[in-house]
């Protein structure tokens, strides 16, 4: 008997390469797997955000991207969040450490061509 092999009406020509924090990749991955892209959660660390953060590949046709990077646009916004001032300086006593307000929660997207893309 031979193996049937799942066809994807759309061919792949572009590798999108999304990096964001990951507070945000919950959302923006239900949203990408119900709009029906197909996608691989790479955990990454610190990086450019120095921060927690994902790395999402994603396998497009050229033809889906501008509704890719307005979906990431929608989920990956900056706010601005209280977080701890890095380093190994501790306030005496117990206090807690110094905190400084930081902005957060933005992405960094990359898109390459693919030149050839197999679905197993």
């Amino acid at each position: 008997m031979a193996q049937e092999r799942h066809i994807n009406d759309e061919q792949v020509d572009r590798l999108v390469v999304i990096i964001l924090a990951s507070e945000q990749v919950g959302e923006l991955s239900n949203r990408l797997v119900k709009k029906g892209y197909r996608l691989t959660l790479v955990n990454t660390s610190s990086g450019f955000m120095q921060a927690g953060s994902t790395c999402l590949l994603v396998g497009i046709n050229h033809g889906r991207e501008d509704d890719l990077i307005g979906l990431i646009g929608s989920v990956c916004r900056t706010h601005r969040q209280f977080i701890p001032a890095g380093g190994t300086f501790s306030l005496p006593g117990g206090l807690p450490p110094l905190m400084i307000e930081a902005e957060v929660g933005s992405a960094y997207v990359f898109t390459l061509e693919v030149e050839q893309y197999e679905f197993f």
